[in-house]
């Protein structure tokens, strides 16, 4: 009997001095995207006088630039 015992009580002395194993903190990464376009990116204005002097390639980029800035940011010329 008191072999008995002294075993129960080294079994749970051992379990109690076993590390125990502590699981790894995980890690989450989160992106957030910030649009700041708004604020750095202009509508292009031109002169009269600067739209008759630029090609038409030019003049339908600038066009396009302008409408897209509008669409986007929610402003119109």
């Amino acid at each position: 009997m008191r072999a008995f015992v002294a075993a129960i009580a080294l079994a749970l002395a051992g379990c109690q001095s076993a590390p125990t194993a502590t699981p790894e903190p995980e890690v989450v990464y989160k992106t957030q995207t910030v649009d700041t376009a708004c604020s750095w990116a202009k509508l292009i204005i031109l002169t009269p006088a600067e739209a008759a002097a630029l090609p038409d390639g030019v003049a339908q980029q600038v066009l396009a630039h302008d409408r897209e800035w509008s669409k986007h940011c929610g402003v119109s010329r």
